[in-house]
């Protein structure tokens, strides 16, 4: 990139809103890994999505982002660098997938039926949101920061008819998209219930 001081500056602004947004969902907080490349560890998997959305969001710039949903083998540190464990190798074959298949996600973790299920949602989700004109993202992403707001609010909001707003988001296929999200964080909350009950941990104990 020609402008990377530019997009270095956007990445700290990233990394602050994501500190600050999910302050109760981090195990370590995001931080610069070397170069452009930044990681953090949540608590559970369930705001997965949520944290993807607001980097895509705000980043401005293309990127690539890997998942890894497992274990922690050491204390947990203040710096995510300084520990080890599934989490991490699955984040790390995860970044590897998504810059081969040259995608903005992939999610790795120990059941590979949902993981594969989970990704080819994604790339729905992907395949459709690309398409989205500037004036449909204003209008999805004033509906995701207020996710109580109605319609005729959002009307109000950008000063256009109920209708407008209907047709926007229909063409958007903000619905399809909406109900993807929705069974992506399903997936991810029942992959946290597991990987709470050691489930995760015995399966590494069965494969050896």
């Amino acid at each position: 990139m020609r402008n990377r001081a530019a997009v270095q500056v956007r990445v700290f602004r990233v990394l602050r809103l994501l500190r600050h947004r999910f302050s109760n969902d981090l195990l370590t907080g995001f931080r610069l890994t070397g170069g452009d490349e930044f990681q953090g560890v949540l608590r559970k998997p369930d705001k997965v999505m949520d944290v993807f959305k607001l980097v895509r969001r705000f980043l401005g710039v293309d990127f690539y982002c890997g998942v890894g949903i497992g274990g922690i083998a050491t204390p947990i540190r203040e710096r995510s660098v300084e520990m080890d464990g599934s989490a991490f190798h699955r984040s790390k074959e995860a970044m590897s997938r998504a810059k081969r298949e040259r995608t903005e996600l992939v999610i790795v973790t120990q059941d590979k039926g949902i993981e594969r299920d989970m990704n080819t949602v994604i790339q729905l989700i992907l395949h459709t949101s690309h398409k989205w004109t500037a004036k449909q993202r204003e209008v999805i992403a004033f509906l995701e920061d207020h996710p109580n707001a109605t319609q005729t609010e959002a009307a109000r909001h950008f000063r256009v008819s109920k209708q407008a707003i209907s047709n926007t988001l229909s063409r958007a296929g903000w619905d399809q998209v909406r109900k993807g999200y929705a069974l992506l964080e399903i997936w991810l909350e029942r992959l946290g219930v597991r990987q709470s009950r050691g489930v995760d941990f015995a399966e590494s104990i069965r494969r050896r």
